[in-house]
Order: structure tokens, then C-alpha cells, then sequence
């Protein structure tokens, strides 16, 4: 993750580039994909500083299937995910007040983690573990 002052750094240049452009537009696609300015969030869309930091919260449904988390990848099981949350999260001072430490047991985490798994379905889970993964493939030339 990026620190405070770096986030912020980044927030400035991207409104500086805003407001460089005649039409006020950047390109979101672009800087969610580029290393350090994905961590501002949802500010690359709406330009205001409440949502530096701030990201979309995808489905649970299935999310034992779509490791690694974070909007980033940075957490590789669901365990990692809720001891992060249950520490806190990650401290700076965009993080939202309503996060705190959570002080759950061993227990109430695996519980959480066994609830989570629980939101997958049976069919879901039976064709992840019966299809063959996705391989890339080199281009064709087209022109043929």
C-alpha cells in the first residue's frame, strides 16, 4: 500500500492534470492501471478527496474462488483478509473512522472465513475444480 503523503501527491498531480486539459478529463482506465495512482480509488473517477482510498466492494457470492483479494491482489486467502480487517486495516488518514480494530478470537475468524466459503455454490465450486484454467494463446496474424 502507498503512504499518507504519497497519496496525496498523487491526488494533486492528477487534478493538476484535470485542470491541464481543456475538457477537465483524464484517463481513469489508464491511471487504475498504473502503479501507485490505483491506490487512490475511487478519486480518479470523481476527483473529490473523500473517495481517495475509497474502492468498490465486489460480491461475496463465489469469493472463495477469486483469489487473490484487495482491489489491488495484494491478500492471497480469505484468513489474510480478515485478520487485515480485524487489525484495522492499513493506517492513513483516509481510512474511514468506522474502521477500527476488531479484537476477534481465532475462532470467530475461521467462523468467518467458513461463511464466507459457505457463499459459493455447489455447482460453482464442482466446474472450478473440473475446468481447465484459461491459458493465453499467441495472436493469429489476421491477415491470413
Amino acid at each position: 500500500m502507498t503512504g499518507n503523503r504519497n497519496l496525496d501527491e498523487l491526488a494533486s498531480h492528477v487534478l493538476e492534470k484535470a485542470q491541464s486539459d481543456p475538457r477537465h478529463e483524464i484517463d481513469e482506465n489508464l491511471l487504475a492501471h498504473t502503479e501507485g495512482f490505483c491506490e487512490l480509488g475511487r478519486f480518479i473517477i470523481t476527483l473529490e478527496s473523500k473517495d481517495i482510498g475509497s474502492f468498490k466492494t465486489p460480491s461475496l457470492r463465489d469469493v472463495e474462488l477469486t483469489a487473490p483479494y484487495m482491489h489491488n491482489g495484494s491478500i492471497k486467502t480469505l484468513i489474510d483478509v480478515v485478520r487485515f480487517y480485524d487489525n484495522g486495516g492499513e493506517a492513513n488518514s483516509h481510512l474511514d473512522p468506522a474502521l477500527r480494530r476488531l479484537g476477534l478470537t481465532t475462532e470467530e475468524m475461521n467462523n468467518l472465513v467458513e461463511f464466507m466459503r459457505a457463499l459459493t455454490s455447489d455447482h460453482v465450486l464442482k466446474l472450478a475444480q473440473t475446468t481447465k484454467p484459461q491459458t493465453r494463446t499467441p495472436e493469429r496474424d489476421i491477415r491470413r
